[in-house]
C-alpha cells in the first residue's frame, strides 16, 4: 500500500514489463488522479524512501475493494497467480497475499466501526530482486471505507515481526516465513495500542519529523510537474514519457538532497548562497538536466522499465505506472528477459550494487538499460 489515497497498492509483488502484453483498455481507463497518486507513490517508497504512508480501500458486498476502480482485491490476486503461473514463474508469495485477502474479506464480514487491521509483509528472497524493507500495514475500519498505513520497517527478522505481531494483536503465531504473514493479516476489536512504539521497540523504524516533513515538500514542490506528467502519460511519446519519468526521479532525490543541506545550514547558522540552487517549477525545465536513468535501488529496478519488486503488499499499481510509461518492451524490441537467467551472485560490472548477474555480469536493470540503448 504507498501513500496518500491511492491504488498504487494492490496486488502484485512483480511487474515484468517485458513479457506482459500493454492493455490498452486499462490504460484508457487509468485516470488522471490515479496515475498522479500512483507516481507519487512510486516517489515516496523509491526514492524519498518515506517511514510512513497512507492509502484507502472501499469495503462493500463483503470485499475489499480497490478505492478508485471498485474492484475487488481478490479478482486482482487471482489474476495475477494466473499470469505467473501461465509464464512459469513462482507463485509462493502469491498463493500467500491471495490466502491474506480472503481471510480479510471473511474477517470484515463481522468488523465493526473503529475496528483495527494489522498486516505484515516481511521482505521478499534477496535473490528475487526485493529490498532488504518490509512494512507493517495497520488499518482502521470507517464506514465503508479502510483507512490503512503502511510503515516501513529496515532489515526486520521473522523473530522480530513474530514478537511485534504478537504485541500488536495478542496473537501468539510463531510464523516462520515470510508467506505466513502475508496469508494472515488480523482484524482487531477494541485495540488501544500504540503501533508506532511497538514498532520502535522491535524494529529499526522511526519517524523522522524532520525528514518528513522534506518529503512532503519535495512533493509539493513537484506539484505542477506532477501534473505535467499526467498529460505526458496520457498523450505522449515512448520516449517522452521515459524522459518526464526519470527526469522526476532524479530531480526529487535532488530536491530533496537540497532541503536537507538548507535545513542542516539554517540549524547551524550558516549562510546558504541561494543562487547555487536553481529551484524549478516546470517539467520542461528539469528534462535535459534531469532526464538521464537514475540509480537502481534495492528492491527496485523501475528505471529500466523492465522489472519493479516492491516489499509493499499492495504495489499493483506500479505495474500500471511502468507499462503506461514503458509499454511492451518485447513487442516493440524483441526483448524477452526470460531469454538468458540471472542466477548468480556478485556486483555488477555498471552499477556495482550486489545482486543476481546475468551472464555479462550485469544486474537484471542494468542489462535491461543496456539492451534499450542498443535498440
Amino acid at each position: 500500500m504507498s501513500l496518500p489515497s491511492r491504488s498504487v497498492f494492490f496486488m502484485e509483488r512483480e511487474v515484468r514489463l517485458g513479457s506482459q502484453a500493454f492493455d490498452v483498455e486499462k490504460e484508457r481507463v487509468y485516470g488522471n488522479k490515479q496515475i498522479r497518486d500512483d507516481l507519487v507513490s512510486y516517489l515516496d517508497e523509491y526514492r524519498l524512501q518515506v517511514s510512513k504512508h497512507g492509502f484507502e480501500f472501499q469495503y462493500s458486498g463483503y470485499k475489499v475493494k480497490d478505492i478508485y476502480s471498485g474492484e475487488p482485491m481478490s479478482v486482482k490476486t487471482k489474476r495475477t497467480l494466473a499470469e505467473r503461473r501461465a509464464k512459469g514463474l513462482p507463485i509462493h508469495r502469491e498463493l500467500a497475499e491471495d490466502a491474506g485477502i480472503e481471510s480479510l474479506d471473511e474477517q470484515l464480514a463481522y468488523a465493526k466501526e473503529g475496528d483495527r487491521i494489522f498486516w505484515m509483509s516481511p521482505p521478499g528472497p534477496k535473490e528475487d530482486g526485493y529490498g532488504n524493507y518490509g512494512f507493517v500495514f495497520e488499518g482502521r475500519v470507517v464506514g465503508e471505507r479502510l483507512f490503512m498505513t503502511a510503515n516501513r520497517i529496515e532489515k526486520p527478522t521473522i523473530a522480530q515481526c513474530n514478537k511485534a505481531f504478537f504485541e500488536l494483536t495478542r496473537d501468539n503465531v510463531g510464523y516462520i516465513n515470510p508467506e505466513g504473514f502475508l496469508a494472515n493479516p488480523r482484524v482487531v476489536r477494541n485495540s488501544m495500542v500504540d503501533a508506532d512504539f511497538i514498532l520502535q521497540r522491535n524494529f529499526s523504524f522511526a519517524v523522522d519529523q524532520k525528514e518528513a516533513l522534506i518529503n512532503k515538500q519535495v512533493i509539493a514542490e513537484m506539484d505542477s510537474m506532477i501534473d505535467e506528467f499526467v498529460g505526458v502519460v496520457k498523450t505522449g511519446t515512448r520516449e517522452e514519457k521515459i524522459t518526464a519519468f526519470h527526469a522526476l526521479e532524479n530531480y526529487a532525490l535532488e530536491l530533496k538532497k537540497r532541503l536537507m543541506h538548507k535545513a542542516e545550514a539554517r540549524e547551524n547558522d550558516n549562510i546558504i548562497f541561494m543562487s547555487e540552487y536553481r529551484d524549478h517549477r516546470y517539467l520542461a525545465d528539469i528534462l535535459n538536466v534531469y532526464g538521464y536513468m537514475p540509480p537502481i535501488v534495492a528492491g527496485s529496478c523501475g528505471p529500466t522499465g523492465e522489472e519493479t519488486k516492491s516489499n509493499d503488499l499492495f504495489a499493483d499499481n506500479f505495474k500500471d505506472l511502468m507499462k503506461a510509461i514503458f509499454g511492451d518492451l518485447k513487442e516493440m524490441f524483441g526483448i524477452d528477459e526470460e531469454s538468458y537467467s540471472f542466477d548468480k551472485s556478485g556486483t555488477c560490472v555498471r552499477c556495482k550494487n550486489e545482486g543476481m548477474l546475468g551472464p555479462c555480469n550485469l544486474c537484471q536493470g542494468c542489462d535491461s538499460y543496456l539492451r534499450l540503448q542498443a535498440a
